[in-house]
């Protein structure tokens, strides 16, 4: 069995590639029926049941809520698995194990962040097309193209996410300080500086609220072209990073034994 095969068996015999789907097609199949019933949610929710009035969703709140919701409890479920499958310091023994039998350093963390990558892509996808779907029967066609534009932004900051993941969890011993560290990355630091004007067209998470402007037609594809060319650059960076770090712990470990050889 491959290192891929082994990380693929891995992600399935956890179910956490299940549960990433379950989570993401849950708030994908969710966001456009609040969207839809929103002014009746209110009207039940007061106490003298007065109906609010609230202006008539449009295709791209649907798809804009589902990836606001993606953003907070799904990327809790991204850096939840990423953590789990990236500190390899929280398992010494398993550390050693793969230490002792792969050639190349890199290969104990791409095989990992590559399905990890593609099982956050793939789930993230698969909810996109439930809030596509129920966009259209509720409120009206979102199109087909401008939200696949969207998804493919959006798999490509997953890809930053998990990055920055791998770069944080080779800090750590554990796993739990990584989810921590990384969710007040991803949650409030990254939000916080995406908020000043002149930073905010930079940084990765432009791509991750390009729902509403793309499928609106307010932005076009062009508009994302310098945050993708920085997402792209940051995730190569974190990774090489990620894989410098574990090679340096590798050697670190390799003297302290005194027996496995570089």
């Amino acid at each position: 069995m491959t290192l891929w095969q082994l990380e693929i068996a891995r992600l399935l015999r956890t179910r956490r590639a299940l549960v990433l789907a379950a989570l993401f097609t849950f708030l994908g199949c969710t966001a456009p029926l609040l969207e839809h019933y929103a002014a009746d949610i209110l009207a039940s929710a007061t106490s003298d049941g007065v109906r609010v009035e609230l202006p008539p969703p449009t295709p791209a709140d649907g798809i804009a809520s589902y990836e606001s919701n993606a953003q907070q409890l799904g990327l809790i479920g991204v850096v939840v698995v990423a953590s789990s499958a990236l500190c390899f310091h929280a398992r010494p023994q398993a550390f050693v194990f793969y230490r002792m039998r792969v050639a190349r350093r890199r290969d104990m963390v791409v095989p990992r962040y590559v399905v990890v990558v593609g099982a956050c892509v793939a789930a993230y996808l698969l909810g996109l097309f439930g809030a596509w779907y129920e966009t259209t029967l509720l409120i009206g066609d979102p199109g087909v193209p401008r939200t696949l534009a969207h998804g493919g932004l959006m798999s490509l900051h997953l890809a930053f996410v998990v990055a920055g993941v791998a770069f944080i969890a080779s800090f750590f011993r554990s796993v739990l300080a990584s989810v921590g560290s990384s969710l007040g990355v991803y949650l409030v630091a990254l939000p916080a500086l995406s908020v000043v004007d002149f930073v905010e067209p930079w940084t990765p998470q432009a791509l991750a609220d390009s729902a509403a402007p793309l499928v609106s037609g307010s932005d076009g594809l062009g508009h994302y072209v310098v945050p993708a060319a920085v997402s792209a650059g940051l995730t190569v960076l974190l990774l090489a990073v990620s894989i410098q770090r574990v090679q340096t712990s590798a050697r670190s470990r390799d003297r302290s034994a005194g027996s496995i050889p570089e």
